[in-house]
């Protein structure tokens, strides 16, 4: 639970007591409910959850400072008599939804302060500002984005100030409200709509924002055009419109519904002429994609397990994680899932020699042996991260723990039985110490035995791990690729040897893996991404027939369904580029969520991206800068991803296969998903249509910083939209990933 040390002269939101309501004192730090003349800061971290804030409640405080979380006011009031603001001060990001309610602030508010905010005023709701609206304010060079949303409201302030600049972005989008300024600003209102900081209906092509000075107030209202080729009038021409132009013209002109708007050229009669300009308007507002979604159409749940990445004893030791930052950004990827040690096929030694440097091992005696190292001090250093400090950050992360036992430092120096005692012993620590482990890899990509060999350790080792803890499920990497000339005949007889003492087929994924002399044309880079639609899992042409992720998990699984196995993926990534030809950070982001599409439909079990927090032959792949641990874009992609782990996958298609998409459903809130990749360089519009009623929506897009694909940095913007009936229209930018969260 939050607990700031330094709110004593307010007060807080705690979320200590139960329902995580706002009007139960124990949920705030002075543990009372706020009064109108104390100031309140609402920062949700960790565990908690943002106030709840039910029907017919009337809240009051002074200061309002709203810095994180998600408020949602449905028929109540709030009345600020000091200033306040929705993403205030720094943290994360604050939105305020206001749904048949009313606000009132005496002071300056705030949407989107030093950080990210979002207000959003529907369903009649009124905000009245006594002061000035001050949307996207940065102070002391720290990035803000505010975001003003009104739907079916009214705002009313005396001043408006909207700050976009290299830090700053401010954005108002009004369909069905008003925005009344009590002042003269028509000029800048006038400037914000030309600079399209200002939009109606989302950016739709036939709405228009309208600014009048009216008794010295200066009044923003929104439009949508009427046009002739709307039949129907529901703002967008379709095949309903053409079936009413149809029913007209062999009724004889006789349908009085249409029979005046059918006429489209004046003539008296519809006519083939009537049918051209139908068809024009048609074409110029169409979409370029348009996706059907019906949430009976369920598929399977997708495992929330697929977003996992790893833990290396070598470079995550004790000083790297002690300042909580890589923690930080695990939580930040949403991972649930850590996979430990990344060196077991190096030489880790649990107990002996945790600390031993990067693929070296400590059994290694010949000094001129790629294994050995000279300074034994290093195997038992105290800032190591052994399996008791990795235990307990799997506690603090909440993630599931995955660990690889190392069994090859005995097959390497011919001491298989000391392999399997130190294998035991750290089962039997486990055990002891109740770390609930279930996942086991038997070693790491052992290619260099044959497949009867590697199926003879796990018919030796597995039982006996068993019989210590029978709840363990195990994994076993006997290939890297599915079906190749090469792994299909070593799967097969590995299966048939050792298939029953296995749960899960290891399979690690680089996409376009390439030695370092290859040619270009066989590497991940980013023109071979956008050339290859799809991206397949195998692309060179020994590896026979070029398959999606999906369809190669899909065969894999069924080939040999007599097992019983699952399939898991504990590396993937982007294929590495040695330094030779330039990728962006950016681009390895779309690469990347191009490849989680793929396993989302593929039903894979588990995914742990490699490398985690290191470099690693190429340092554009990794989720966090290795040196400064800043998030790179990735990390913004893979957030997306998160809102549908866990969910049902329902059946849908772009019909564009270079925009693939794919959806998902949560029954519980009743809620649609869809991510939509466009790996195209250009703009598209996407039309999503339901098979139920939009109630709201709303579109996260993560592009390129100024459009700019060969750039490191991405943003991550929420996006206008229009929701109308059972649809949702947006504008998708080029090369770009988008998040649509639809609420039925």
């Amino acid at each position: 639970m939050f607990s700031p040390v330094c709110a004593a002269a307010g007060n807080w939101w705690s979320d200590n007591g139960s329902g995580h309501k706002w009007t139960t004192p124990a949920n705030w730090g002075q543990n009372h409910v706020p009064i109108c003349s104390e100031d309140i800061t609402i920062d949700v971290q960790g565990d908690s959850a943002s106030p709840v804030i039910e029907s017919g409640d009337e809240l009051c405080c002074n200061a309002f400072k709203f810095k994180t979380g998600k408020m949602q006011l449905k028929s109540a009031s709030l009345q600020v008599n000091g200033w306040g603001g929705a993403g205030s001060w720094g943290g994360g990001t604050a939105e305020l939804l206001l749904s048949d309610s009313t606000l009132d602030a005496e002071g300056i508010f705030y949407v989107g302060n030093s950080q990210t905010g979002r207000m959003t005023v529907k369903n009649g709701s009124s905000v009245r500002i006594s002061n000035t609206l001050w949307i996207a304010r940065s102070e002391n060079n720290a990035p803000a984005s505010g975001h003003l949303f009104i739907a079916d409201g009214t705002v009313e302030v005396n001043w408006l100030r909207v700050d976009n600049s290299q830090l700053s972005t401010g954005k108002i989008n009004i369909t069905d409200g008003s925005l009344t300024i009590n002042a003269d600003q028509q000029d800048l209102a006038n400037q914000l709509k030309s600079e399209g900081f200002i939009k109606a209906y989302g950016g739709h092509p036939l709405a228009e924002v309208e600014v009048r000075l009216e008794n010295g107030k200066t009044i923003i209202q929104t439009q949508i055009k009427t046009f002739p080729s709307d039949l129907n009038a529901d703002y967008v021409v379709d095949l309903e419109d053409f079936s009413n132009l149809g029913e007209c013209w062999l009724s004889d002109f006789e349908n009085d519904n249409y029979s005046e708007t059918a006429d489209l050229e004046p003539s008296g009669n519809i006519t083939k002429q009537d049918l051209k300009q139908l068809a024009i308007s048609w074409l110029s507002l169409k979409s370029d994609v348009e996706i059907s979604i019906d949430n009976n159409n369920q598929l399977h749940q997708i495992s929330p397990y697929l977003n996992g990445t790893c833990v290396n004893t070598c470079f995550d030791n004790d000083q790297r994680w002690s300042n909580g930052i890589i923690p930080q950004r695990i939580t930040e990827l949403g991972a649930e899932v850590l996979r430990y040690p990344d060196t077991a096929k190096g030489g880790w030694h649990w107990q002996e020699c945790p600390g031993a440097p990067a693929w070296r091992d400590s059994w290694e005696t010949d000094p001129d042996s790629f294994y050995y190292f000279e300074d034994k001090s290093v195997c038992q250093s105290e800032h190591t991260m052994d399996i008791d400090d990795y235990r307990y950050w799997c506690y603090v992360l909440d993630v599931e723990p995955f660990i690889t036992i190392n069994f090859q430092s005995g097959w390497r120096y011919n001491r298989i039985q000391d392999s399997l005692n130190e294998t035991l012993a750290l089962v039997q620590h486990c055990k002891n110490n109740n770390y609930n482990i279930k996942y086991w890899r038997i070693g790491n990509e052992p290619f260099n035995m044959t497949a009867s060999e590697l199926a003879g350790i796990v018919n030796m080792f597995v039982p006996a791990m068993k019989q210590i803890d029978p709840n363990i499920e195990i994994i076993v990497n006997t290939s890297n690729h599915f079906n190749t000339p090469y792994s299909a005949p070593r799967w097969s007889e590995f299966f048939e040897l050792a298939g029953d003492k296995v749960d899960y087929a290891d399979l690690h994924c680089y996409w376009r893996w390439g030695d370092k002399d290859e040619p270009a044309e066989n590497l991940a880079t980013w023109e071979n991404f956008i050339n290859d639609v799809p991206i397949t899992a195998e692309h060179t042409e020994w590896a026979g027939e070029h398959l999606t992720y999906n369809e190669e998990i899909n065969n894999f699984r069924s080939r040999y369904s007599q097992y019983g196995i699952d399939v898991i993926i504990s590396e993937w990534n982007a294929g590495p580029l040695w330094h030779r030809i330039e990728r962006s950070h950016y681009q390895a982001a779309l690469i990347q969520s191009e490849m989680m599409m793929q396993f989302i439909k593929g039903d894979l079990f588990m995914a742990t991206r490699w490398p985690g927090s290191w470099g690693a032959v190429q340092g554009d792949r990794a989720f966090i800068d290795p040196e400064t641990l800043q998030p790179r874009p990735v990390l913004k992609a893979m957030n997306l991803f998160n809102s549908i782990l866990g969910e049902t996958l329902l059946s849908s298609d772009s019909g564009v296969p270079a925009v693939p998409c794919v959806s998902a459903y949560n029954e519980e809130d009743n809620k649609l998903f869809n991510i939509l990749l466009n790996k195209t360089g250009s703009r598209k519009k996407i039309l999503i249509e339901n098979s139920s009623p939009v109630q709201s929506a709303q579109v996260q897009i993560l592009s390129a910083q100024n459009g700019d694909v060969w750039r490191d940095s991405a943003l991550l913007n929420t996006a206008d939209s229009i929701e109308k009936g059972n649809s949702v229209y947006y504008s998708l930018p080029a090369y770009s990933l988008a998040l649509c969260e639809i609420q039925l």
